[in-house]
């Protein structure tokens, strides 16, 4: 099921979440969202390659939202970043397997 940008954007800010990348030139193809930490260096590079690469995400802070720590638990969250493709997830995060993840 595909949503419109707009849509997610509501849904996001309701929950508690931060969106970037929702611009109209996106590439985003995907559903990719971060369940992170304000001082996680593993959530700020993944963080900078979204936005460096286009890739429009949806960031949740576990620490400040308590829905989003609920979902981040039932999701096996053992670190941070914990990084959601559609229905694949990553912890922590290296360009390499992000890429893997994202494209296939």
């Amino acid at each position: 099921m595909k949503y419109s940008k707009t849509y997610l954007l509501v849904i996001a800010l309701s929950l508690g979440g931060i969106v970037a990348g929702l611009d109209s030139g996106s590439k985003q193809q995907r559903q990719v969202t971060m369940y992170g930490t304000s001082w996680c260096g593993y959530c700020a590079k993944a963080r900078q390659y979204f936005i460096s690469n286009d890739i429009s995400f949806v960031e949740y802070d576990i620490e400040k939202n308590a829905q989003a720590k609920k979902k981040y638990d039932s999701l096996g969250g053992k670190g941070t970043p914990l990084i959601v493709v559609d229905e694949k997830n990553m912890t922590g995060f290296s360009e390499l397997k992000f890429t893997e993840l994202y494209e296939y």
